[in-house]
């Protein structure tokens, strides 16, 4: 395994954080699709880390965790600065 992969696997991704969330309160994704109106699909795509967690998706995630929007919003800006840092010197 290269540095570069390495570095990345150690990356936590914000779906990670979700997913962890999700299992510490006992919600199935599909419940919280339902809570926070947010499209199996694109949680999906989340969770597994296909996609950002957008603006529209942190206020979802506020209302149906009450976990503040600010939080995921950071910590999906976060992820994505260390990425194109790791990517940068590599």
């Amino acid at each position: 395994m290269s540095e570069k992969s390495l570095l990345e696997s150690l990356l936590i991704t914000p779906g990670e954080t979700l997913t962890e969330v999700l299992l510490d309160r006992e919600i199935r994704p599909t419940k919280l699709a339902v809570m926070a109106n947010i499209d199996i699909k694109e949680l999906n795509n989340v969770i597994i880390g296909k996609e950002k967690i957008s603006d529209d998706f942190a206020l979802k995630l506020e209302y149906a965790l009450k976990i503040p929007k600010t939080f995921w919003i950071n910590l999906q800006k976060n992820y994505d600065f260390e990425k194109s840092k790791l990517n940068k010197n590599n």
